[in-house]
């Protein structure tokens, strides 16, 4: 049965600890109740200090999310995985809910425990957490923290470290791989509209020559569909999206299972979610191409940015 704890960061102090016994629950849920297309959650993102954008997660859309993020940390009754980040960032679908439906331990840290990666280093070694995530800029410090440490090598329990949010610089994965050689290196890359992307780190490191900057985004999950579009524009003044050539510049689309759309604006919706003769297609907004057999993230079509995982459009502060 999945574990859930409450992290202090004094002591082993577990405020509570609580057994759910979730399979006796869904086994009373009449089977006709619910629908995938059902609303399951939603998550705000873009509101730095303008109006935040309510995305419609349904249920097909996170469990298909939540079970690929399973699988691909190898998670098990045996995982412990740590809930850090605020529960408003999409990230807390693969840091929530994966380890629960695998029956494994969830701990969750101290408020702001996100903040402060010597916190985050010490409830790593205590708990003996074996799958974590982190923004590339965290991850960067806690590498350091961890080296510091020596012979105590807190980061030893750990198994799988998924990137989210931010490049992963190619020198980083590297040393991350050389300083901890027993692990999986994940880098995942997706909208929280979307679906996703994974790079799994050969053991060897990025290859230099061929990523000289940040590690590539890697193979689409299963069931999902990304392009790299380019617009063309027809005969009658219509514009169409069409896929760019093998190694050419383009927006990043994803096709395949995605978010339902933004609540209460249908206009954006329409504008971000199109239809094409591929299917539905997800507008990132991303420049990316198809670069020695994987998507390469190469920046973005307007000005927003990302500060530790975090999009920021800067017309709105």
């Amino acid at each position: 049965m999945p574990i859930v704890l409450l992290h202090t960061g004094g002591g082993i102090a577990h405020i509570r600890s609580a057994n759910l016994n979730v399979a006796h629950k869904v086994a009373h849920i009449p089977h006709d109740t619910h629908d995938p297309s059902d609303l399951a959650m939603f998550i705000y993102t873009s509101g730095t200090s303008g109006a935040p954008k309510g995305i419609m997660y349904d249920h097909r859309h996170l469990s298909h999310g939540v079970h690929f993020f399973g699988d691909k940390c190898e998670m098990t009754k045996d995982t412990t995985a740590l809930l850090k980040s605020p529960y408003f960032w999409a990230v807390i679908e693969w840091e929530m809910f994966p380890v629960l439906t695998r029956g494994g331990k969830l701990v969750i840290a101290q408020p702001d425990g996100h903040k402060n990666p010597e916190y985050l280093v010490h409830a790593v070694q205590q708990e003996q957490v074996t799958v974590l995530m982190l923004t590339a800029s965290v991850m960067s410090i806690v590498l350091d923290l961890n080296e510091s440490k020596g012979a105590a090598a807190p980061f030893r329990s750990v198994q799988h470290i998924a990137n989210v949010g931010e490049a992963l610089p190619t020198e980083l994965a590297n040393r991350t791989l050389l300083q901890l050689p027993w692990l999986q290196l994940h880098n995942f890359y997706g909208a929280s509209e979307s679906s996703c992307a994974v790079y799994t780190v050969p053991p060897t490191g990025v290859p230099i020559e061929s990523y000289p900057k940040n590690a590539p985004a890697g193979q689409p999950q299963p069931h999902v569909t990304i392009y790299v579009m380019k617009v063309c524009e027809g005969q009658d003044q219509s514009a169409t999206l069409e896929p760019a050539s093998n190694g050419e510049a383009g927006e990043i689309c994803f096709g395949g299972v995605l978010a339902a759309g933004y609540y209460q604006l249908e206009a954006l919706t329409k504008e971000k979610w199109v239809e094409t003769r591929y299917g539905i297609l997800y507008r990132t907004g991303d420049l990316g191409r198809w670069h020695c057999g994987n998507l390469e993230v190469l920046g973005r079509k307007d000005r927003q940015v990302k500060v530790r995982g975090v999009r920021v459009e800067p017309e709105e502060v």
